[in-house]
């Protein structure tokens, strides 16, 4: 089993180009970090899709906290909102290139940001962690 991680910046379409292109840069250090710091649980590199959305993938869920927690820390210091989740499952498509790399695991992870999305949370930051069972396993690994 894979650990999709993906999310997107919280109401990216209202933010004024500068404050957007501020938070995309604030993203990608933060995933360059993640990338550099855990490269050998990482299938596919984190970074920039779809203009203000992020995702990568994990050979499994071990660091999956960790990693979050890393997008929590290096986010809120960099004033960026953004929701988060993560989902365990297959991939029907394996890949080191997440653009091509395609399953349940991603449809899981992105359908919980959809979910995320339609509340309209003011919250800063918003997370999901889909396992298909207890927390648990994902903190465990």
């Amino acid at each position: 089993m894979y650990c999709v991680i993906v999310g997107d910046i919280i109401r990216s379409k209202s933010l004024d180009l500068e404050k957007r292109n501020e938070s995309t840069n604030a993203i990608n250090r933060v995933l360059d970090y993640i990338n550099s710091k855990y490269e050998n649980s990482i299938l596919a590199n984190f970074g920039i899709v779809r203009g203000d959305a992020f995702e990568g993938i994990l050979f499994s869920q071990q660091n999956a906290p960790q990693i979050i927690q890393d997008i929590i820390i290096g986010l809120y210091e960099e004033d960026v909102r953004v929701r988060v989740s993560a989902a365990m499952g297959e991939l029907s498509v394996i890949s080191s290139e997440r653009n091509k790399a395609d399953g349940p695991a991603f449809y899981s992870a992105l359908n919980r940001v959809e979910e995320l999305r339609k509340t309209e949370s003011d919250h800063w930051f918003q997370v999901s962690m889909l396992t298909d069972s207890v927390g648990q396993p994902l903190v465990d690994g």
